[in-house]
């Protein structure tokens, strides 16, 4: 837990500069409404003046920290976004078809799969091989691409159940 709340402190910070709502500034808003899942791309977004207001909620205002971004839920336009707004955006959802890749000296493998989970970028998602019906671990590397790792460097005998160095 002390882990995970680490990460979301630094994520958080990552956030900054923001501004509190008592303060006049000019704040990024969204020009369209946006779906929950949908990416913000620059051409999303103007500059707003706020009004001075006590709500004591904190808004972003760097509009490049909203550019790539996920919308967590439906958004409107003209409203300041807050950190709880937006999400790095998940680029394998659970049931897409991906293109698993393996890359050894001297070889290099794909085959298709199927997500069983949801990936952010650099992300380990299980993928299932759909021709051998296995479930793997892969690191999400873009979208509709995984790549997984080399396996484990023992094999385990089917006779004796002793495990041996390749």
């Amino acid at each position: 837990m002390k882990f995970g709340l680490a990460i979301l402190c630094l994520w958080a910070a990552s956030v900054t500069p923001a501004f509190s709502a008592a303060e006049p500034a000019m704040a990024p808003v969204l020009n369209r409404p946006l779906a929950r899942g949908e990416i913000i791309r620059g051409e999303d977004l103007q500059m707003l003046q706020l009004k001075h207001g006590a709500s004591g909620l904190v808004y972003i205002s760097d509009p490049g920290q909203l550019a790539g971004m996920s919308a967590k839920r439906q958004l409107r336009p003209g409203v300041p976004l807050r950190a709880s707004d937006i999400a790095e955006p998940r680029i394998v959802a659970k049931g897409d078809i991906v293109t698993m890749a393996f890359e050894a000296p001297g070889m290099s493998l794909s085959v298709r799969g199927k997500a069983l989970d949801d990936g952010l970028l650099g992300a380990s998602v299980r993928v299932l091989n759909t021709q051998t019906n296995r479930t793997v671990e892969a690191m999400v590397v873009a979208a509709g691409h995984v790549m997984v790792s080399q396996p484990n460097n023992h094999v385990q005998s089917a006779n004796s159940g002793a495990a041996y160095a390749r």
